[in-house]
């Protein structure tokens, strides 16, 4: 009887120790769990601000773009205007010349 007691007793503090093991290990499983949450909610921050950076970039460029585009029509309209003037003044050169 007392070797059936001993070994209920034994029996019950080994599932009282696997018990707190349990309940250590789902402590440590909450912990994690909300790192992860935590992680992944600022994942998707880094993500907005990363999107919002790309459309501020895109946007730059797009600026850039038009005003390097409009500066060479400017350019293009300065030549066309230097070469007018040339070909006046060739003209009038010409005239002379006779």
């Amino acid at each position: 009887m007392r070797s059936l007691e001993a070994a209920l007793k034994s029996c019950q503090k080994e599932l009282k120790d696997e018990k707190a093991k349990l309940d250590e290990l789902k402590e440590h499983f909450k912990y994690n769990l909300k790192l992860i949450n935590d992680r992944d909610v600022e994942l998707q921050q880094y993500d907005a601000l990363f999107l919002g950076n790309l459309l501020s970039l895109s946007s730059c460029l797009l600026l850039q773009n038009y005003i390097i585009t409009r500066q060479v029509f400017l350019l293009l309209d300065l030549l066309h205007i230097v070469q007018g003037a040339r070909l006046v003044m060739l003209a009038g050169v010409c005239r002379r010349c006779l």
